[in-house]
């Protein structure tokens, strides 16, 4: 990764003198839900959520976020509360601004760093529309079983199967695709083993471009509020996976590269092809992002 390492060497340079000052973050990870304020909108944290000392994070009970620092270093705040939300000032997590941990890559590290920096301005815009693109809307689900499912849900070519638990196993509930608005029906299927087939002909039906929603019928009422299909091009699926120049890229290792194009494609909730990746890894040690974007993916899909 030469031309990375030349570039974060550069950047490195201008991040030590502002580190040791004024350490900034940014979220790698999330587990659960929360928010931080900014401009007084109640903004969700996302992967790529940009966060300074000042910053407060409410995180729900049983939720987590992993950040990354300026340094390039890892750490984690867990809210352990199985009720209660709770609060995290910033300002005191600003001594884990050390070396990284020995058992990440550091090339890595750098690598997502310089994207977050890219994502900064769009990730933190406090302009409604943007909040609401990046998910301030949240949709509610009466059924638990779907706690984790995220909003939106990107297919490019790969099937992949979405986990469900019905809390009524004696409900027979269906899957429904319908077309953006919600109004005409154009894929029904039951679902099977707790297990929602996404397969090669429901993917071919669908539109490059397109913006589908679905949602779970139980007993002929809707489980969970509306969430989202979103069909992407070629040219979409490899603007995701070429945030920076190609020779910078390149000169990371192919296990890094394929840690990279996963977790990008995680990011972009591209899952099919995220998890083929991930696979590609071939990663047998205990490497945090390894292991937080497999468990985020075991959680909602089917490996």
């Amino acid at each position: 990764m030469k031309t990375l390492f030349h570039i974060a060497c550069f950047v490195s340079f201008g991040l030590a003198a502002t580190a040791q000052s004024s350490p900034n973050f940014y979220v790698v990870s999330v587990k659960g839900s929360g928010f931080y304020v900014r401009d007084k909108y109640q903004i969700p944290v996302k992967i790529g959520s940009a966060l300074g000392l000042n910053d407060r994070i409410t995180l729900d009970s049983k939720s987590a976020v992993t950040l990354i620092c300026n340094n390039y270093s890892l750490f984690t705040i867990a809210n352990k509360n199985t009720v209660n939300k709770q609060i995290f000032p910033i300002r005191i997590f600003s001594d884990s601004c050390r070396a990284p941990q020995s058992d990440i890559t550091t090339k890595f590290l750098k690598y997502l760093w310089l994207h977050f920096q890219e994502e900064d301005v769009a990730m933190n815009n406090p302009d409604a529309n943007n909040i609401k693109e990046f998910g301030a809307a949240e949709r509610g689900c009466a059924d638990a079983a779907f706690d984790r499912i995220r909003d939106t849900i990107a297919i490019y070519e790969l099937p992949f199967v979405i986990k469900y638990y019905p809390l009524d196993t004696a409900a027979k509930t269906e899957f429904v695709l319908f077309d953006e608005q919600a109004a005409d029906t154009l894929y029904k299927t039951f679902v099977h083993h707790d297990r929602i087939s996404i397969s090669d002909s429901l993917i071919h039906l669908m539109d490059t471009g397109k913006i589908y929603k679905w949602v779970i019928i139980g007993n002929g009422t809707n489980s969970c509020d509306y969430k989202t299909f979103k069909k992407i091009g070629t040219t979409d699926y490899n603007s995701i996976l070429s945030p920076f120049d190609k020779a910078s890229f390149n000169d990371l290792s192919k296990t890094d590269q394929n840690k990279v194009q996963a977790f990008l494609l995680n990011e972009k909730n591209v899952v099919a092809e995220a998890m083929y990746y991930l696979k590609m890894t071939k990663d047998t040690s205990q490497n945090i992002f390894y292991k937080m974007i497999r468990e985020n993916l075991k959680n909602e899909f089917e490996e």
